[in-house]
């Protein structure tokens, strides 16, 4: 118990965390030091997050910075920094594959700034997406609208 308690092996710890609804790399802490300064990495933005992301569309250019005000937790507003890089293009399916560098961490962030910044929501983000002409893909054996939000922690 005392190794524990004095930064030795305890069970793993998340560092950060994802959206309910997204998939992907989630990093854990050993011990508690090690948690405690990877976390601290975090905060002081010397890690950074890669994501990919399938989304409608094409963005508009296809490379950039997105700076926005985005609503915090607390309801206050908060300036929230994503950028992205178009990776491919499926003309048949009309889909882009992006991949997004948030620099900050603000709640659904790159959801955000993919639907009402870029005009590219994310595949099956029922949340943020208003069009109804964006089709969804499923799973096989779901009914259709069933799938999963395409955005997924790369890094």
């Amino acid at each position: 118990n005392n190794e524990r308690e004095e930064g030795g092996e305890s069970p793993p710890r998340p560092i950060h965390r994802l959206d309910k609804d997204v998939g992907g790399v989630l990093v854990l802490g050993k011990t508690r030091k090690s948690t405690a300064n990877i976390q601290n990495l975090f905060r002081e933005q010397k890690i950074s997050k890669v994501y990919w992301a399938l989304v409608h569309g094409v963005p508009d250019p296809v490379s950039g910075r997105i700076d926005s005000i985005l609503k915090a937790e607390d309801n206050q507003q908060k300036m929230g920094t994503t950028y992205y890089q178009t990776v491919a293009y499926c003309k048949e399916q009309q889909v882009s594959w992006l991949q997004l560098s948030p620099k900050t961490g603000r709640k659904h962030q790159l959801r955000i700034h993919c639907s009402q910044n870029l005009h590219t929501p994310i595949v099956n983000d029922k949340k943020y997406s208003k069009d109804t002409k964006c089709r969804y893909f499923s799973a096989e054996g779901e009914e259709e609208g069933e799938g999963f939000l395409f955005l997924f922690a790369r890094k």
